[in-house]
């Protein structure tokens, strides 16, 4: 099965319901219920106070990369109906249009689960305080660092969610709803390298293995030295207290698949949008200046509370799966 008629993607998005979907979201009860990661995400999201709106809203429809500052203040995460125009179509047009035609025209995804992950950090690293007010209460390297890390954790939760979809044989509906509900495309080494590293450590410190190699990513580094992977095993091991002998050089080369994914991310994207990100917040600093004489992973050895609620997020988070 490699095209899907109009009738049966919404036959299969009704199929898949879910209690805590979002119904005019195409696929989000489909990976609510085919990832428990998702499911979740979800379900903290909503403990800690957010909910989930269609509502016009112009940031997120004209400049999404702003809108998450929105998102954390009014503790609502906009989404996108991309069911009710389908609906319409399959009345209209019916089996003219098809799964690849969506494909191909870049029909509009969510992301829901990324922009819930922000917000579970949010929680965690801020207490929910107003975004707008936070360089007012705190200095201005302690704020971001810990927004980089709330980056870092939801693109995190974002690629293990494909754990749930490459573990085994993915279909092409699996992937299909997945599309709609990611901004990202994880390959399917990259997911067994995760299982290979979780079998040689634990879920735990592999997640939060990932979640330092995005921070470095968010750094703006285009690879990891060697003392930034000393610096990351130290972590690890002070942290986490992983007690078992580790050959920390063979998870280096395990993790070779999940590195080569992160660093192809690139910098142009978020060269702009983080200190336009900040700067809507009211930060008036050199962003590139901070970044580079200020922050560094060396930072988690030196806050304990900052790095410690990094933790609490990975383990409460791998709690529930």
């Amino acid at each position: 099965m490699n095209n899907l008629p109009l009738n049966k993607i919404l036959e299969f998005h009704y199929a898949n319901a879910h209690s805590l979907e979002i119904k005019i979201a195409l696929g989000d009860g489909y990976v609510l219920n085919k990832s428990e990661l998702a499911f979740a995400i979800r379900k903290l999201a909503i403990k800690y106070g957010y909910s989930f709106t269609d509502s016009n809203f112009s940031f997120a429809n004209t400049l999404p990369v702003i809108s998450l500052a929105y998102f954390l203040r009014d503790k609502k995460i906009t989404f996108t109906d991309n069911i009710s125009v389908l609906e319409e179509l399959n009345k209209t047009v019916g089996d003219f249009v098809n799964s690849n035609h969506l494909l191909k025209i870049g029909f509009p995804a969510n992301s829901v689960l990324h922009e819930s992950a922000h917000c579970i950090a949010h929680y965690h690293l801020f207490n929910n305080r107003d975004p707008f007010e936070l360089f007012d209460l705190e200095d201005d390297v302690t704020v971001i660092f810990k927004f980089l890390i709330a980056e870092s954790y939801s693109q995190t939760a974002e690629v293990l969610n494909f754990k749930y979809f490459l573990h085994g044989e993915a279909t092409y509906i699996d992937l299909f709803m997945l599309k709609f509900n990611t901004f990202v495309n994880v390959k399917r080494a990259f997911v067994q390298a995760i299982l290979q590293i979780e079998k040689r450590i634990d879920a735990d410190a592999t997640y939060l293995l990932i979640m330092l190699i995005f921070f470095c990513h968010n750094l703006k580094k285009r690879t990891i030295s060697q003392a930034e992977w000393e610096i990351i095993t130290e972590i690890l091991e002070k942290k986490l207290s992983v007690q078992k002998q580790v050959d920390w050089c063979e998870i280096f080369d395990l993790s070779l698949p999940i590195r080569e994914f992160i660093f192809s991310l690139g910098h142009d994207f978020i060269n702009f949008t983080t200190p336009l990100f900040f700067k809507n917040l009211g930060y008036s600093g050199d962003y590139a200046q901070t970044l580079q004489n200020k922050i560094s992973l060396e930072l988690f050895l030196t806050k304990d509370s900052i790095i410690d609620k990094s933790k609490q997020m990975i383990f409460e988070l791998n709690s529930m799966l």
